[in-house]
């Protein structure tokens, strides 16, 4: 055995015994969430439902919820706006609207003009 093989060798059981660095494991898909959905899927899914249940709701609640409602539609509109998605932001607050029509729910969507200025 000569000297290079004797140091080559050394080197690769020094190679195999170091500890190797941690991979960092992705918990959520990419761009979505632990449920594999994005964020504005979620928000979408939560106004709608808010939407329901006001419309089941007795005129106490129903503000309330419709409240929530309407600022999360503004939250997830300014998601969208911020990330360049105007089309998406028009299609989710048309998609709302045609929820809420289906429902019979009156359009209390006050500040989607203002959103987009």
């Amino acid at each position: 055995m000569g000297i290079l093989e004797f140091l080559a060798e050394a080197n690769i059981r020094d190679w195999l015994q170091r500890r190797k660095p941690s991979v960092p494991r992705t918990s959520t898909p990419s761009g979505g969430t632990k449920l594999g959905k994005p964020f504005e899927q979620h928000l979408l899914d939560e106004i709608k439902d808010l939407i329901a249940q006001a419309h089941d709701a007795e005129e106490p609640g129903r503000k309330a919820l419709l409240a929530k409602a309407n600022n999360l539609q503004i939250q997830l509109v300014v998601s969208y706006e911020a990330q360049g998605q105007h089309l998406l932001a028009r299609r989710a607050e048309q998609s709302i609207l045609q929820f809420r029509n289906t429902l019979g729910a009156p359009e209390t969507r006050q500040g989607s003009s203002e959103v987009r200025k």
